[in-house]
This record gives C-alpha cells, sequence and structure tokens, in this order.
C-alpha cells in the first residue's frame, strides 16, 4: 500500500491495518492482491483524465439541451460533461456552431444579445 498517498505515518498504517507490515494485508489473499494489482494497472495515473472530445453526438446533444427553456450555457455544457470554456472556445474557432447556438437559443424564445424589457412603473 502506498502510504504516502494518504500522508499517513508508518505507524499510523500499522495501527490501522492490524500488523507490524503495512502491505501484508495484500499476502493473506492472493486473489485479492491480484484484483489490487488489475485495479491499478487500469487505472489513469494520478492526476491525469482524457480530455472529453465534443463530438457531433456530444454537439447535438448539447444544442438540444440550450434550446430548453431557462437553460444556460454552463447547464447545458455540464449535461453533457464538458466545461462550458470548451464550449466558448469551440464557438470562436467554429463559426457553424456560434450560429447552431444561436438557433438553439431563438428556438427557445430568447435570442442572444435580446435582454427582457424591465417593467416600469
Amino acid at each position: 500500500m502506498k502510504i504516502a498517498i494518504y500522508g499517513w505515518s508508518t505507524s499510523r498504517a500499522e495501527l490501522i491495518l492490524g500488523t507490524s507490515d503495512p502491505g501484508a494485508w495484500r499476502g493473506a489473499d492472493p486473489a485479492f492482491a491480484a484484483a489490487c494489482d488489475a485495479v491499478s494497472a487500469a487505472s489513469a495515473p494520478y492526476g491525469h483524465s482524457r480530455p472529453i472530445r465534443l463530438t457531433p453526438q456530444r454537439v447535438a446533444r448539447f444544442l438540444e439541451e440550450l434550446s430548453k427553456p431557462r437553460t444556460t450555457v454552463i447547464s447545458a455544457a455540464a449535461a453533457i460533461g464538458v466545461s462550458s470554456a470548451a464550449i466558448y472556445q469551440r464557438r470562436r474557432r467554429d463559426e457553424e456552431f456560434a450560429k447552431a447556438m444561436d438557433a438553439a437559443r431563438h428556438r427557445r424564445g430568447r435570442p442572444r444579445g435580446v435582454t427582457r424589457a424591465r417593467p416600469t412603473r
């Protein structure tokens, strides 16, 4: 076990695991040790995450979400698992995507740049 990841001292690990050898708990059950090794090998390194791409399917889902009433770019982006920064970056680079975003906003009844009139007193 990598004690340093959790910030535990060796004596703390010994207390928690009930053994004088913090790595001994894996050796007691070979099947469990093999399973732990398989999970470690299959998982991404600490702090590593794959960038989520805006595939055509995700773009379609985003535009569908954006066309719903009271939906913001932030909430529509979150619904497809990307950041709003990624959406705006794509918007700046891709004119067709920008037009599609504007069309989706227009379908929901409030085009971009048009604000509601304030009630007069």
